[in-house]
């Protein structure tokens, strides 16, 4: 995993709010909680090449007291002119195939929009999606681990209090079943508390079918680590 420091870097490089790669707009899932509901945020990627927007999703969950936030990538090295967090020379967890500098800037970029949800007042432990403390969790959906990911970077007190939902086709073929199998395992050696749910006979895809089978899941998931009233 990067190190603090390396993490720094780019924190640092880019506070003035100028990145390297231009990242688009952030939407903003609705209905939006006012600021007296406020309590929690949820923080959604897109897939690599995803230009279909998924700030609808919010309205499925109907949890008043969360704000979902859907940054955009910027246009990536591969499939030229669609949004990428990072540009692998091919998909899938082999190293020869990693992105180093693009994989640093986007969760980079994301700690920063962490770091202003904070600032706002959000406590990190209310925060869904990955950062160098410990966090209310993270979902990844047909996805895989990097394999620059390791123990080095990761704290026990960030892996032991984050919670991890990962949730995977059986017919991905996209992102193979296998690789999340993968990621699950390597995470659970780490020490992060992580969930895997496989769903048979499911592609890569996540359309009105594939939603009304995950989603829920996921609104469980949310629920049990964000309830409305704060522990």
């Amino acid at each position: 995993m990067a190190s603090k420091s390396e993490m720094d870097k780019w924190l640092e490089a880019a506070k003035d709010g100028k990145w390297p790669r231009a990242f688009g707009n952030m939407d903003v899932g609705y209905p939006q909680p006012t600021e007296e509901e406020h309590s929690a945020t949820v923080i959604w990627l897109h897939g690599l090449g995803d230009v279909s927007g998924w700030a609808h999703v919010s309205e499925y969950f109907e949890m008043p007291w969360v704000k979902f936030l859907f940054p955009n990538a910027p246009e990536g090295k591969v499939m030229c002119g669609f949004p990428q967090w990072f540009s692998p020379s091919a998909l899938g967890p082999s190293k020869s195939h990693n992105d180093h500098d693009g994989l640093l800037e986007s969760a980079a970029f994301i700690s920063a929009i962490i770091l202003k949800e904070k600032a706002r007042g959000i406590p990190p432990g209310r925060i869904v999606l990955p950062a160098d403390e410990p966090i209310g969790g993270i979902v990844g959906l047909s996805t895989w681990l990097p394999s620059l990911v390791d123990g080095d970077g990761l704290g026990q007190e960030v892996a032991a209090k984050t919670e991890v939902l990962l949730c995977h086709g059986t017919r991905d073929t996209t992102a193979k079943f296998a690789w999340g199998e993968g990621a699950a395992g390597s995470l659970s050696e780490l020490g992060v508390n992580v969930r895997f749910t496989a769903y048979e006979d499911m592609g890569h895809g996540f359309h009105d079918e594939e939603m009304a089978e995950v989603l829920p899941d996921i609104e469980d998931f949310l629920r049990e680590i964000l309830p409305e009233t704060p522990p």
